[in-house]
């Protein structure tokens, strides 16, 4: 099976050979000389930096969009962002806000994005796959446990100050 590469090594063709679901060799058709030489002819492109800012916002998009998780975390990070306005947060408690949630949206991307290139991999079941996106999907759950008790701490005391 031949496989393209979508970015700058668009023209050679990768050799892939499955020795096992987790195991994947890949062998260049080409040898790596021709690989450093091609990559010491690439010289700063302030079009190509526009352009790998067009494939993050489509990364973005597409998260927000179809991912589940990224839908949900998205709506939480908009209710912490209107409750903040609405208890007129000092700029420390804003920045401390708007990094954990920084947090929890990245880290759920990593595991978003892990989770797909598992299922290419390895697209039927194997324990060191699950692994994997276990402890990806863990670290997620450390951010947005730390969110919640941040989130408590900031929150819970001004919320009161405002029933009372």
């Amino acid at each position: 099976m031949y496989i393209r590469c979508l970015n700058k090594f668009s023209k050679r063709d990768l050799r892939v050979t499955f020795q096992t679901e987790a195991n994947i060799i890949i062998f260049l058709t080409n040898s790596f000389s021709t690989f450093n030489a091609m990559e010491k002819s690439h010289k700063f492109s302030v079009v190509n930096r526009l352009k790998s800012f067009k494939y993050a916002f489509r990364g973005l998009k597409f998260f927000f969009i179809y991912d589940h998780n990224g839908r949900l975390h998205f709506i939480a990070a908009t209710i912490a962002i209107g409750l903040s306005c609405f208890l007129h947060l000092s700029a420390s408690e804003w920045m401390i806000i708007l990094l954990i949630i920084g947090a929890v949206i990245v880290t759920e991307m990593i595991n978003a994005s892990i989770e797909k290139l598992a299922d290419v991999v390895s697209p039927a079941y194997h324990p060191k796959i699950k692994i994997v996106k276990d402890v990806a999907a863990g670290a997620v759950l450390v951010a947005a446990f730390l969110a919640v008790i941040i989130g408590g701490i900031i929150f819970i005391p001004k919320l009161l100050s405002c029933i009372s």
